[in-house]
């Protein structure tokens, strides 16, 4: 089951059409960083496989929802960078939707 909002204009990096309760799968990268005399060095990061749902936010789509290391949270994507919800789901892919696949989001703890 897909619901669609009559023609959204917004597709995935395949062209698949994004519907509120669409599934995004995502890459996150999670900087560890140590002390050094001259101030702080990164000198390492982990990928991490992260999930995000399509929904309504102020009358709008956008990514409402988040699956971050196993745990769901509610954070805002627009917090820390600019990256818009039509730049994010141009360059990534839906691998479900809530009404089909909500194991997608659930909480593994």
């Amino acid at each position: 089951m897909r619901v669609n909002v009559k023609d959204t204009c917004f597709y995935d990096k395949n062209g698949k059409e994004v519907c509120k309760g669409d599934i995004f799968k995502f890459d996150d990268e999670i900087w560890s960083s140590s002390m050094t005399e001259c101030g702080t060095e990164y000198d390492s990061f982990e990928t991490h496989d992260q999930y995000a749902l399509v929904g309504f936010e102020n009358g709008k789509l956008d990514l409402v929802r988040f699956k971050l290391n196993d745990s769901q949270v509610n954070a805002d994507m627009h917090e820390n960078d600019e990256l818009t919800f039509a730049e994010f789901v141009r360059e990534h892919e839906v691998i479900g939707n809530i009404y089909v696949n909500p194991e997608l989001l659930e909480d593994n703890e």
